[in-house]
């Protein structure tokens, strides 16, 4: 509440509800909880792209983004989303060059078999 619109901030938290309207034009909603409360998170397309493994699958992330204040609604425009698991790893100090040493390689059709139910084509 204290942060003007605009600030340049980064959360991390549960992620409580995940939202991809079609009327949206491909934006997702997340809402993401801490121990403070809940917050809005909004992904847009590109990005969604980019992180889509991240987002569809990651429970715990952190949001690296802008602070959207209008209408007494409280918001943030995602900029960068990644795994919690990735920022503990960053905190404890260790090395983005050696993450590939602490955390398996990412696969991602293996790891999209365990998040994601199998689709359909109603067309």
């Amino acid at each position: 509440d204290r942060l003007p619109h605009g600030t340049e901030i980064e959360i991390a938290g549960l992620t409580v509800c995940r939202q991809r309207p079609g009327t949206a034009k491909g934006i997702t909603f997340l809402l993401l909880e801490d121990e403070h409360g809940l917050v809005n998170v909004i992904v847009y397309p590109g990005l969604y792209e980019r992180q889509r493994m991240v987002v569809r699958g990651e429970p715990f992330v952190v949001v690296t983004g802008t602070l959207q204040k209008q209408n007494d609604t409280i918001n943030v425009i995602c900029r960068w989303i990644r795994p919690m698991e990735n920022a503990r790893q960053e905190f404890a100090g260790i090395p983005a060059r050696d993450l590939d040493d602490v955390q398996p390689r990412f696969e991602p059709e293996r790891e999209l078999a365990t998040v994601a139910p199998e689709s359909h084509n109603y067309r």
